[in-house]
């Protein structure tokens, strides 16, 4: 095959956040010798000229991501951006174009150039300057003739120019194919056009040499039956007895959905439409009510055996596969089917689901003879990251379920065993499988591994797992979905309007997703790509949450089906990161579930943990780490959102003693499951009861230690004022007053604000008292500095002046860019917090006693008199040194500093000074 690719198209091969998708299947396919690339001497050029220009372009808007994505007001630093991968692109495309098969414009072409702009043929229909695009096509067309291919691929962004009007994605302009009859020209405006039709140019050549004929079971015509009852019941019982859930796209192809084998019905949110009418008429026959099926019209069934069971096994499964309702054509009538028959059952998948993990966990090493069922319990073992005895058991079941002719299940433990054998090599998850088992599961090939099974059964089904499109489709359709939905919200709050469907549709794409994968135990999490398209449906789902007052399409509430999919798969940071871009101010929640719902799911996941335990001392005979990062994300989820959710919703109350008793069972925490406790507290601390309040205050009191005094701090601040007992101030002092250690003493000293706060004037006389006897009896800076600048005692300014005078200007301190560069920094911590207090009191920093502190450096020169400064040694990073309000008022008093920085700004655009000037105009009055 011959490639033409033009500039235009080239610079879109460079992807600006990872090395492109479209770059790598284009090497593969040139690299196989699949593809011979030509290129011409003009392309070279314009390529060099730009390339430069065009790495700019991208890094700048990296960098202005960058700089966009700090959103908390503050002054920080942005992270520094990676450009590797674009640098990497640009040298595999260099690579691409030199090892290219050159050309250079023949006479025969040069001279046709005037012909056809006098005649104003394409390319010079539209535009006159265009002879580059002339001479670089028709040279790669005369060369196809002149060596006899009589195919040409030409790649184009450049619709203007080459395109036919009439179908500019896909046809070249007539102009240009009637110059060269003997060469056909396959026009592309698109690559991922060009690069998706690969698959169908290629593929049968590369795999297999001769015709597989796919199996006829598998068909409309096989799906037939005498009765449209006895046909599903067939399709679903006994076609598809090993597939819980089957794709849509392939489901109604069937009889009797589909009028014929080419008339296919089609799937839109829980719809199958334009199915034949006679089906829709069936289901009108029936009723349910009460999880209960009962036939109303014994006409239509008639001829049917075991009618009602039959129905109730149809029901279940077009349920179970997301078909709520069918719709036909033309009449447009239509019927609702969906139907629940059974409370959930005790099963390991329903027990996980419900986080009554005690109940799953010990179900892992039961046995099963039927392959599927037992690949059930592969699957679990799998999702509480027992890796490697997933890994045996499914390598076991693949042999039983051949020798009994179920392929599927058989595809679906290859599949898996493909994936865990990436876990399994992990240094983060220790395995006992050997790394010639490993290297063996690595080397399984789901794609040939279809291919094998073509005539044996569904080949469509398996192709759509094998090459990864049930995921990789629904995640290109949810990040398209959520990204509109954010559109649809940043024109709400323009005053835009518009009928805003793409929430219906996204959860229809993540249910579809979740119940193909989780329901046919497919492993698929490999790479976090499950844990990335979860953050695109939480922002979707929050963007149109936030427009639900005044925009009737838009997501009123969250039932128990998103509840459980956030404790499950979402992530406290995403959740928290969402839901303050979107301006929530809480989360509206309607339970769903008959069986407790959010409430439920946290008293199964808090109060079974001591059961959990002892039950892992019997299944646990591989390392697992898993489980415990699985256990704690799910609790931050949990504390997340009660922390979020309407406290009407929910019993507050509850949920705190359900924590704190999970908090009292615990030998050690995870720290950030201890930091989502406190930010519940700080959310909801004010809906606890006196009771609740005075079990955690007395709990934190007693077990405060490296990472629990947010914990006490959060509670201390939601304590109404005044109403913390005296005695319990007494300890609260006693605990900060006794921490010794530096990683705790900040946090320890944070308490004495939070504390001072909520006490009554004789309390706060106490913790006066308190502080100037321990500062007395044995001095210590922290304490003096924190409990100053929270106004608990006065300034002492004879002891501040003397700490002025005898402070170590050569002790610097120690930064991570300083261990990096090997050079200290040039920033003394405690003169920095003496300078604080300095700008706090309004002490004049430009008296005489302070210049010895300008021997520090430039920075304190500068900071103690901004006026004076020279700003040629001026460094816009001391803006961004020492972030309190102190010191943005000091500076909002020079105003050369913000001459300085306006005028910099003119010139330069810098999110360091961009923010800094924000915060002294906030401080400037």
């Amino acid at each position: 095959m011959i490639l033409l690719i033009d500039n235009c198209t080239l610079i879109q091969l460079v992807h600006s956040e990872a090395y492109g998708r479209y770059l790598i299947e284009l090497e593969n396919y040139i690299q196989t010798g699949q593809i011979t690339l030509l290129t011409h001497q003009t392309i070279i050029e314009e390529w060099e000229k730009h390339k430069p220009a065009n790495k700019e372009r991208i890094v700048k808007k990296l960098r202005k991501q960058n700089s966009q994505s700090i959103g908390d007001g503050s002054a920080s630093l942005p992270t520094p951006i990676n450009v590797n991968h674009i640098e990497l692109q640009y040298e595999q495309i260099d690579r691409l174009l030199h090892n290219a098969e050159l050309l250079t414009t023949p006479e025969k072409i040069e001279f046709e150039f005037a012909e056809r702009y006098r005649k104003r043929l394409a390319p010079f229909h539209i535009k006159r300057d265009s002879q580059n695009d002339w001479e670089i096509f028709g040279s790669a067309a005369h060369h196809c003739e002149r060596i006899g291919e009589t195919k040409l691929f030409f790649l184009s962004s450049n619709s203007t120019d080459f395109a036919d009007p009439e179908a500019p994605q896909r046809a070249i302009h007539p102009d240009l194919q009637i110059r060269f009859p003997k060469v056909k020209i396959a026009y592309f405006r698109e690559i991922a056009d060009f690069l998706n039709g690969m698959s169908e140019l290629i593929l049968p050549d590369r795999l297999l040499t001769y015709s597989i004929v796919r199996n006829k079971k598998f068909s409309y015509n096989a799906s037939v039956r005498k009765h449209d009852l006895d046909s599903l019941y067939h399709l679903l019982k006994n076609t598809y007895s090993e597939v819980a859930f089957i794709p849509p796209h392939l489901l109604k192809k069937y009889y009797p959905f589909a009028k014929s084998a080419n008339s296919h019905a089609y799937y839109y949110q829980f719809s199958l439409n334009n199915v034949r009418s006679e089906l829709v008429k069936l289901f009108t026959g029936i009723q349910v009510k009460k999880r209960e099926v009962t036939i109303v019209d014994y006409s239509l069934f008639a001829g049917v055996s075991d009618a009602k069971e039959k129905l109730e096994f149809v029901l279940l499964r077009l349920t179970g596969n997301l078909i709520f309702k069918l719709n036909s054509a033309p009449d447009l009538t239509s019927v609702m089917i969906r139907y629940h028959a059974h409370s959930p059952c005790d099963c390991v998948r329903c027990a996980y689901n419900r986080l009554e993990w005690n109940k799953s966990l010990a179900q892992l090493n039961q046995s099963h003879e039927n392959p599927l069922d037992q690949l059930k319990t592969a699957y679990y073992n799998y999702q509480f990251g027992y890796y490697t005895t997933a890994a045996r058991m499914m390598i076991a079941i693949r042999s039983e379920a051949f020798e009994q002719k179920q392929y599927i299940t058989y595809f679906i433990c290859q599949f898996n065993l493909q994936q865990l054998s990436f876990l399994s090599s992990s240094v983060f998850y220790p395995t006992s499988l050997s790394a010639e088992e490993i290297d063996s599961l690595r080397e399984i090939d789901p794609i040939e591994e279809a291919v094998k099974l073509k005539s044996f059964t569904d080949y469509d089904l398996l192709a759509y797992i094998a090459d990864g499109k049930f995921f990789k489709a629904a995640f290109d359709r949810i990040v398209q979905l959520s990204s509109q939905i954010e559109d649809h919200y940043h024109s709400f709050l323009q005053g835009g309007w518009s009928v805003n469907s793409h929430i219906n549709s996204l959860t229809a794409e993540f249910a579809e997703l979740e119940t193909f994968v989780n329901g046919n135990f497919i492993v698929y999490d490999v790479y976090e790509n499950w844990d990335r398209m979860f953050d695109h449906v939480i922002k979707g789902l929050f963007a149109s949450h936030a427009m639900r007052e005044t925009d009737n399409s838009a997501l009123e509430y969250f039932d128990d089906f998103w509840i459980s999919a956030f404790i499950l798969y979402g992530n406290k940071k995403t959740i928290e990161k969402y839901f303050e871009r979107f301006n929530l101010k809480n989360l509206e929640y309607k339970r769903s579930n008959a069986n407790g719902g959010f409430q439920k799911m946290a008293e199964n996941h808090f109060y079974t943990k001591k059961d959990t335990l002892g039950i892992l001392s019997h299944v646990e005979h591989e390392n697992n780490e898993h489980y415990h990062q699985q256990y704690d994300k799910i609790s931050q989820n949990l504390l997340v959102l009660a922390a979020l959710l309407e406290p009407n919703s929910f019993d507050v109350n509850l949920f705190a003693r359900q924590v704190l008793t999970y908090l009292m069972n615990k030998s050690t925490w995870n720290r950030n499951v201890l930091t989502a406790v406190a930010d519940f507290i700080s959310m909801k601390g004010k809906c606890f009861n006196q009771s609740v309040h005075k079990a955690y205050l007395s709990y934190f009191i007693e077990t405060v230690g490296d990472y629990e005094f947010n914990l006490l701090a959060a509670i201390i601040s939601t304590s109404p004022t005044g109403k913390i007992k005296s005695n319990a101030i007494q300890k609260i002092l006693q605990v900060i007053l006794s921490t010794k250690r530096n990683r705790e003493k900040i946090p320890a000293l944070e308490l004495i604000r939070f504390t001072a706060k909520k006490s009554n004037d004789s309390q706060k006389k106490i913790i006066t008292d308190t502080i100037i006897t321990q500062l007395t009896e044995h001095f210590e800076f922290p304490l003096f500095y924190y409990a100053t600048m929270y106004d608990i005692i006065s300034l002492d300014e004879k002891r501040l002046f003397k700490l002025i005078d005898e402070v170590d200007l050569t002790k610097k301190g120690h930064s991570f860019r300083s261990f990096a560069t090997g050079h200290n920094d040039e920033y003394i911590t405690r003169l920095d917090d003496l300078v604080n207090m300095c700008f706090k009191f309004d002490i004049n920093v430009k008296l005489k006693r302070f210049e010895r502190l300008k021997e520090a450096g430039d920075y304190y020169t500068w900071l103690l008199n901004m006026d004076a400064f020279d700003y040629n040694n001026f460094r816009c990073e001391w803006l961004n040194h020492y972030k309190t309000k102190y010191y943005y008022k000091a500076m909002a008093r020079s105003k050369k500093l913000r001459q300085v920085m306006q005028a910099y700004l003119k010139e330069h655009s810098d999110p360091v000074v961009e923010q800094a000037l924000i915060q002294i105009s906030v401080h400037l009055s």
